[in-house]
């Protein structure tokens, strides 16, 4: 065992949790590099819902005898799909020369893919990140995984995708609270690192429904997704549908008191299923059984006029 350089691994440390793995036992770092060999792993397991992310931290020892973190690999085992892995390369903070117009005004940029971000590409979602040209100009770029095409060590390539500002078309969706301070932003933030954001969307009869916003690359928008990760043909149409059957579920009880209940797992389509799967059986689920609901209410209001009718006729005070 060989004493630590503490400068070296507080470095590294700090490269660690930039990189987004948190804050962690800094004597297992310690306990690797003391053992002097020239390459060594950190391994990692993160769990994200029901999939599984199997990180490995690759370091290597500098010829000045410094160990630097260079590369982590990631590989998500999903649910009823085969597992996909990627390795990503941590970059150094790079000096902006020149801006793009209307980039906001930055002295350093990382394009170092983090590890939600990792998480999130392997999951076939866009990460918008911050690049520099060769003449050191700052531009920012949609990045997503070409999952049909791989390097020659099996990586899938990265591609970058024009910006496009997604803001002002969230600023018009019916979320709660969407116009207090700091609340849009913080959406939009999410957004950007490749996050299907949970929202609450507000029916025209005031019921909340947990809906999920993400990135649509090829529309140069967003894409609505219910909470069972079905996207929608017509979102606007599927909330005010699941909102009548939060509505009048549980019997016929009004719940818009508690404007917070979810859709029922069984008008949904299975969670495995595509991201972009039609959600044509979902929506006819919910159809029918808001109908249901309110021929049911219907049917109770005419027995309860039928049973004062006869409550009359018995001569029983209503």
């Amino acid at each position: 065992m060989e004493d630590v350089n503490e400068k070296n691994a507080a470095y590294l440390d700090k490269q660690l949790f930039n990189t987004g793995f948190g804050e962690e036992d800094p004597a297992k770092l310690r306990e690797l590099m003391a053992q002097g060999k020239e390459r060594f792993e950190y391994p990692l397991k993160i769990d994200y819902g029901s999939d599984t992310a199997n990180v490995v931290r690759n370091f290597a020892l500098s010829d000045k005898g410094n160990y630097f973190f260079n590369t982590y690999s990631v590989s998500v085992e999903r649910e009823g799909a085969d597992p996909v892995k990627q390795l990503f390369y941590v970059r150094r903070p790079e000096k902006v020369i020149s801006q793009k117009d209307g980039m906001e005004p930055k002295e350093w940029i990382n394009s170092t893919i983090t590890m939600k971000e990792a998480y999130n590409l392997l999951k076939g979602r866009p990460v918008l990140k911050d690049y520099l040209t060769k003449d050191g100009e700052h531009y920012k770029a949609w990045t997503h995984l070409d999952f049909k095409k791989t390097d020659k060590h099996g990586n899938y390539l990265v591609e970058k995708e024009p910006y496009f500002d997604i803001k002002d078309q969230i600023a018009s969706l019916p979320i709660k609270d969407i116009d207090k301070d700091g609340v849009l932003d913080k959406i939009v933030d999410s957004i950007h690192k490749g996050n299907r954001q949970s929202v609450q969307m507000v029916a025209d009869n005031g019921v909340e429904v947990e809906m999920f916003i993400g990135t649509n690359l090829k529309a140069e928008s967003y894409s609505v997704f219910s909470k069972y990760n079905v996207r929608p043909n017509d979102w606007k149409a599927y909330i005010e549908k699941a909102s009548l059957e939060v509505k009048t579920e549980a019997g016929g009880q009004d719940l818009t008191k508690d404007k917070s209940v979810s859709v029922k797992t069984s008008d949904v389509s299975n969670t495995n299923q595509s991201p972009v799967a039609d959600n044509k059986e979902s929506e006819k689920k919910i159809e029918q059984g808001a109908k249901r609901n309110q021929q049911q209410s219907a049917s109770a209001g005419n027995d309860d006029v039928t049973g004062k009718r006869r409550s009359r006729k018995k001569g029983v005070k209503q």
